[in-house]
Formats: C-alpha cells, sequence, structure tokens
C-alpha cells in the first residue's frame, strides 16, 4: 500500500509489549482448578528377564521401564528367587533399581521360588490383594494382582496387572474374564487392567471385556515379535464401572515400543488421562465469520439487520459489545488470533505479508495446542487466510470447498482475453455459461473494476442475488460437514472443531431468498455526512478514498448501487446467520452440547461508506470493531455470567488464545500479547481500565480504550474521538487545544512504559 512508509516512531517496540505481564496471568478462581493429571503405565511380560539372545540380563529390562518413563508398570512372568534366574529377587532388584514401590504376586511355586505378576510404581501403594484366577481344565495356575495406587489430586487407582492363560481353548480366558469383570462391577475407582492377556483383538475373550473396558486404540502392531504368528496378545485397558467415580480416565496416546531383545515380548505403553468430573475440559466450537461488522441485532448496527440466530447464540452467553482486532484484514488478523501475538512478531501485517505458518511453520498455533492437550481438532472453512491448506497443517482433520466464488469457482469467474478490456470500462461483461442452467453474466452490480482491471481474475467487488440452491454455496456445505462431525462423534476425547464461514466477504452473492426480507426500495444507508474527511490529514483523507480492499466510494455512488451493496450486505449475513442456526441446532440436539464451549468472532469489521470508504483497512470504529461473543457449556453455566449478559470493557481478538487455554485448562505457549476474558465472563462488569492496539500496516496505529479512540499514521498525522459523545467518529479532536492531556496520555501509553509518540 502507497502508505506504508517510514516509521518515525518507537511504535515496534510498543505493540510487542503493549500488555503487561501480569494480565496474563489466570484469574484466582480459574487459577486454583487442577490440571488433568497424566499417567505413563507401561505393561511388559519380561519372560523372567531371559532376552531372544538367550542371555538372563535383568537390567536389560530396567533400561526398557526406565527408557519409557513409566509412572505404572505391570510386569508378566516375574521370578522371586527362582533357580532358573539365579534365585534373584526379580521384583525386588527392579523396584531398587528404579527408585519404584513394588508389589509382587506370585501364581505358582517353581524351583525354589515363586513365579507371578508385579507392579511396579512412582506413586504410593495403599493396599494390594492377589487373586487367583479360575483354573479351567487342569491349566497354569494364573493370578490378578490388584494394588490400589494413591494418585496426585486424590485419585485412587484400582490397578489390575495379570496374565492369562495361553491355551488354544479359551475356556480358562473368558472365566478369567469373567471374573475380572465381576470383581470391579461396583467399583467407584477409575480402573486400568494391564498385561499378557493372551487373546488377539478379535477373540471373544477380549470381547467378553469389552463389556466393562475401554480397549486401547494406538496399540495395533504385534506384541510377540518372535516366531510364529506374530500376534498381539499385551494390553493396557481402561475403565469406569459406576457413574460415581469422581474422575473420568481416557487414553491419551498408546503405542508398542520398539524392543524385541530384552524380552520375547514388545512393551506397551499408554499415556492416561485423569480428569476430575467437576472440571472436565470442555469440547470447543470455533466459529469465525469473515468481514462481518456490527450489523447483527444484538449489536444493532444496522436497524435492519436480520440475525435471529446470533441474536438467539448472544442470549445464551456473554457479548462482548467493545472487542477489536488486532489488525483489520483478514491475514493478519487471523494470524493474531491463531498465534496469540501481534503482527510485529509474527511479521504478518498485512494481507500482502507471508502467511503466518510460512513465516512460523512449527508455531504452536491453537489448535496444535489443544491436539497436544488431548483434543480431536477438526477444521473446516476460512480459519487462517490460507483456508483449506493452512487448516491440513493446523488440524488432523480438514475439509475444503470453494467458498469465496460459490457457487461459482475462481476458475470460471476469470474474464477471457477478448472480455477483459471490458473490465474497466462502463460495461463490464464477464459471461459464466452453467451445464442446464442460464449463464451468469458478471458483474452482477455492473459496475466497472476499480483495483485490478487490467488483470483476468474475478471481480469480487460485485453484489446481488443469484437463482440457485442453498447446497450450491460453499457456507452451506461447510455447515454439512460440520453437523457430520458433531453427529459422528470423537470417540470419547473432547474435540476442538473450528468453522470458518465466508460470507459477508465479497463478491456479496446469496441465494436469492435472502434477499426477500429486504426490498431494495427500504434499504437504510448508514449515517454519513459530506463533510467527514474535512478534519482529516492527508494521509487519514488518503486511507479513506484508496481502493485497497473492495472498490472506491464514487464509484458505488455513480452507479446509483449503494442501497443495492446494503441489501447484499444484510442478505448475505442472513444467509450465514441461517447456516450458524443449522449448525448450533446439530450441537444442542446431541449429548456434545452440554459440555461445548461456543466462541463467535469476526475477523474486522467493514465499511459500507462510511468516511467513504469501502471494505476494510482502516484505523477507525467500524474497520476495527467485531462482534464477539462466548457461551460457556450449559454444564458449567452456573458459575459465570447470567445468560444474556453484556460485557462493555474494551477487548481485544488477541484475548481468545490465552480465554481458550484458561477455560479448558490447556497448557499453551509462555508468551501471549492476550489475556483471559475468562474473569469478564464471571463478571462482565469488572473494572480493567483497559487500552487495546490495532495495527493497520507498520507504523499506523489505533488505540482504543472505553472512552476514546486515537489514531496515528505513519508521518506523525493524529485523530482523537471521543466516542461518549461521537460514537460516529465525525469530529477528530486530535487539534483542539482542550484534547491535549487526553492526547498525552494516549501517546504515553502507561502499561508498556514505551511511548507511540514521533521520535525527536
Amino acid at each position: 500500500m502507497k502508505l506504508a512508509m517510514s516509521i518515525g516512531l518507537t511504535i515496534l517496540s510498543f505493540i510487542s509489549s503493549y500488555i503487561p505481564s501480569q494480565v496474563l496471568a489466570q484469574s484466582s478462581e480459574s487459577s486454583s482448578a487442577e490440571a488433568p493429571l497424566r499417567v505413563t503405565v507401561l505393561s511388559y511380560n519380561i519372560h523372567h528377564a531371559e532376552g531372544v539372545d538367550g542371555r538372563l540380563d535383568l537390567d536389560r529390562i530396567a533400561e526398557v521401564i526406565r527408557k519409557s518413563q513409566a509412572d505404572l508398570v505391570s510386569l508378566q512372568e516375574v521370578d522371586q528367587r527362582v533357580a532358573r534366574s539365579e534365585r534373584v529377587d526379580q521384583p525386588q532388584e527392579l523396584a531398587k533399581q528404579l527408585g519404584m514401590h513394588v508389589v509382587f504376586g506370585a501364581n505358582i511355586d517353581l524351583q525354589g521360588g515363586k513365579y507371578g505378576n508385579a507392579v511396579l510404581s512412582r506413586y504410593p501403594i495403599k493396599s494390594s490383594k492377589n487373586h487367583v484366577l479360575p483354573n479351567v481344565g487342569g491349566g497354569e495356575q494364573r493370578g490378578l494382582l490388584e494394588v490400589n495406587v494413591e494418585l496426585p489430586q486424590g485419585i485412587e487407582l484400582k490397578f489390575l496387572a495379570t496374565h492369562l492363560d495361553h491355551r488354544h481353548d479359551p475356556a480358562q480366558r473368558l472365566a478369567s474374564a469373567k471374573f475380572i469383570n465381576e470383581l470391579v462391577d461396583a467399583s467407584e475407582q477409575p480402573l486400568c487392567l494391564v498385561g499378557d492377556l493372551n487373546a488377539v483383538p478379535d477373540s471373544s475373550t477380549i470381547e467378553s471385556l469389552r463389556q466393562q473396558w475401554t480397549l486401547p486404540t494406538g496399540q495395533d502392531q504385534p506384541t510377540i515379535p518372535v516366531g510364529k504368528p506374530q500376534r498381539k496378545i499385551d494390553y493396557i485397558l481402561h475403565g469406569q464401572a459406576s457413574t460415581n467415580v469422581e474422575f473420568n480416565i481416557r487414553e491419551v496416546e498408546s503405542r508398542v515400543l520398539d524392543e524385541a531383545l530384552a524380552s520375547d515380548h514388545r512393551p506397551v505403553v499408554s499415556v492416561l488421562e485423569f480428569t476430575r468430573k467437576s472440571q472436565e475440559r470442555p469440547n470447543v466450537l470455533f466459529i469465525a465469520i469473515d468481514d462481518l461488522n456490527d450489523w447483527i441485532g444484538c449489536l444493532q448496527g444496522h436497524p435492519q439487520a436480520l440475525t435471529p440466530n446470533m441474536d438467539a447464540l448472544a442470549s445464551r452467553g456473554v457479548l462482548f459489545t467493545n472487542a477489536h482486532c488486532s489488525s483489520p484484514a483478514c491475514n493478519p488478523s487471523r494470524a493474531a488470533v491463531f498465534s496469540g501475538r501481534t503482527p510485529h512478531y509474527t511479521g504478518v501485517w498485512s494481507n500482502d505479508s507471508a502467511q503466518l505458518l510460512k513465516q512460523h511453520p512449527d508455531i504452536l498455533a491453537i489448535p496444535r495446542a489443544f491436539q497436544k492437550a488431548g483434543y480431536s481438532t477438526l477444521a473446516t472453512g476460512k480459519m487462517l487466510h490460507g483456508g483449506g491448506p493452512d487448516n491440513r497443517m493446523l488440524f488432523e482433520q480438514s475439509f475444503s470447498t470453494e467458498q469465496r466464488w460459490s457457487p461459482l469457482n475462481g476458475k470460471t469467474v476469470r474474464y477471457t482475453k477478448e472480455e477483459l478490456p471490458s473490465k474497466g470500462s462502463e460495461n463490464p461483461r464477464h459471461v459464466v455459461e452453467r451445464e442446464g442452467a442460464d449463464p451468469i453474466v458478471l458483474p452482477l452490480n455492473r459496475m466497472p473494476s476499480d483495483r485490478a482491471p487490467g488483470k483476468p481474475d474475478g471481480e469480487s467487488f460485485d453484489w446481488g442475488p443469484l437463482d440457485v440452491a442453498d447446497t450450491e454455496m460453499g457456507d452451506t456445505k461447510i455447515t454439512d460437514w460440520a453437523i457430520e462431525q458433531l453427529q459422528q462423534g470423537f470417540e470419547g476425547k473432547p474435540f476442538f472443531l473450528g468453522v470458518g464461514y465466508y460470507r459477508p466477504h465479497i463478491p456479496l452473492w446469496a441465494p436469492s431468498r435472502y434477499f426477500e426480507p429486504f426490498p431494495l426500495d427500504a434499504i437504510q444507508l448508514p449515517p454519513y455526512t459530506q463533510d467527514d474527511l474535512d478534519d482529516l490529514s492527508s494521509a487519514g483523507k488518503q486511507w479513506a478514498l484508496e481502493a485497497v480492499t473492495a472498490g472506491s466510494h464514487a464509484t458505488v455512488v455513480k452507479h446509483d448501487q449503494w442501497r443495492n451493496a446494503v441489501q447484499a450486505y444484510l442478505a448475505c449475513t442472513y444467509y450465514v446467520d441461517h447456516e450458524l442456526g443449522r449448525l448450533i441446532a446439530a450441537l444442542d440436539s446431541g449429548s456434545l452440547g452440554d459440555n461445548t464451549l461456543i466462541v463467535l468472532w469476526t475477523d474486522h469489521g467493514w465499511h459500507l461508506g462510511e468516511k467513504q470508504h469501502w471494505g476494510k483497512w482502516t484505523g477507525w470504529e467500524r474497520s476495527t470493531r467485531v462482534p464477539l461473543m462466548i457461551i460457556p457449556p450449559k454444564s458449567q453455566a452456573s458459575q459465570f455470567a447470567s445468560a444474556g449478559s453484556r460485557c462493555e470493557r474494551v477487548v481485544s481478538l488477541l484475548d481468545l488464545y490465552p480465554t481458550l487455554l484458561d477455560f479448558c485448562n490447556v497448557p499453551g505457549p509462555e508468551e501471549l500479547d492476550g489475556q483471559s476474558l475468562v474473569p469478564l465472563l464471571r463478571d462482565p462488569k469488572l473494572d480493567t481500565d483497559r487500552y487495546v492496539l490495532t495495527t493497520f500496516d507498520k507504523g499506523n496505529v489505533a488505540l482504543r480504550n472505553e472512552r476514546y479512540r486515537y489514531i496515528r499514521y505513519a508521518d506523525g498525522s493524529e485523530e482523537l474521538y471521543d466516542h461518549a459523545v461521537d460514537a460516529l467518529e465525525r469530529y477528530n479532536l486530535a487539534s483542539q487545544p482542550g484534547s491535549a492531556a487526553v492526547l498525552e496520555d494516549l501517546r504515553n501509553y502507561p502499561c508498556s512504559g514505551l511511548s507511540i509518540r514521533a521520535s525527536d
């Protein structure tokens, strides 16, 4: 952009540190919440420490356990002073080497000693009992070692270690499975069953255990590597027999270790996570809407806005009425949201900047933090500016479709060589042929291109109804996919689902039926005055008048398209609201809705002729202010402000990342530039005395507190607006003598200890 001049400010340092570190701390209420406890469990049939090379070596077994970093270990085929293993007390010797507690459960007497199962634990062992399993048909006697382990956070885990019968006839294994299920049937503790079950995954024994236990998802490799057939027979299972269990238990990950020397079995490792039910981490439905300003019913940005589903959603949670983006363009705004950092850190200053994942491919963005914490992460539609490719890099699952040009696509909207000369003329004409339907002549608004008259790409500064079904629109397709995911479920894991709607981003096309509630002759234009730019500097006027992200006001007025554009913006917003309603209805219709946090945000505002500007990319309220609503899970609603609360405190989209981490008890980056909104979700009237920064290209800043907006351009010119009396920002007070004290405060924004005044 032409206004990207050299920076005569100390703003670069200011941007990265404008929020003091102490505001990043969680509130006292939320920080007292226990983080989920993770415990690493190892199952290992050590075959009395005889390796596949025939060597007896207990040190090798100890090293395998040590490298696994296991907290709890179930060992099978353990010898206690048996002749064949040189009369070593193997469980005690391993416990000594590893510094762990130990319990041994003997199955049989053998060669002057005993043979059975052992449990090693880094946590205190409260009690233990060795059970004799049913012996059907006179086979080798097997046992079940029951150990009650005292985990942190007051969790008492019932840990069962066993080694089932190996004979071909499954009768004894089935009898043992029945015994185990009956033993824990009334237990009010979280449960873990670990050992060599001598049964493959599709066997009748495993099927019997499924009645009580959850099988692992990541242990598909064989666990017996020596001899044929190779097969999987070693397991770590978990369960909850009673709804009265205070803690939920789930598998975070499971794997079979690549160790095939120290024993003839491969060891199996699982990471189990324990969460107190009262603090169970919620699912997250993260909804982004592109280019939507405050023209929604609950924000009263336009008297004709029709958004019943957004309004209903806001009535269920907290609506932030003074929320602002970090930068008023898609690329930098979304980069800031997903990284939690300002453009100064990310280097994503504008839509022309290299995108976030190009500059920081390994950054711990929001979905990566949630995946690392055990969430299933999914996305569809526009999340980061890169759309589908970025989603595939950030999320475990994703779905992409054409959104920008739907129901058409980027190829069909391109002008031919013969058509291109018309693009910047008074009669632009590009014909899109459609199979089985009438052709479409673009642009629908019949306006010449302001931004790219010489390029064959489609012209996005266009609007109007299209005679198409909803199903032809990209935003409908992403809603369908998201609904399908909600209906399928997530196998007991919490989920983070991002849904990114494209409308009302230009082109403002939508199915005809969404235009019907907005008769053209009744459309109300946004408030404006002819002299609104008179008190601005040349830089301010240039930002207003340049057709950088949309088109020029003069062209709209000349072609009498202002009302048509407002109509189309309202219609596209109404269409997206309809899709949102479908999505929320699907969530609410199932069991997932009770424990799902819903966050709805838009990446920036959008001008429709205010200050003679169209599009985003200015420092004014119309460009920086965004809808933001956060709806706590129904199951936690009593812990937060009453439904339908409104928070008038100034907040930033930078706050979304720390808010999500705080609310969901998820670890994240050490440095984030926003602050958690959880305290405001509890008390929307909490005093914050906060300032929020928006940058629009290097050197251009807007600073907002609850009363004032301060804008400083790269050339040093300034604007000041008093929202107590001038919500439309028509009167620039920067040159008024009475504004000196306010300007001094804003120029020397106090929280950073730095100044954004011009350099001497």
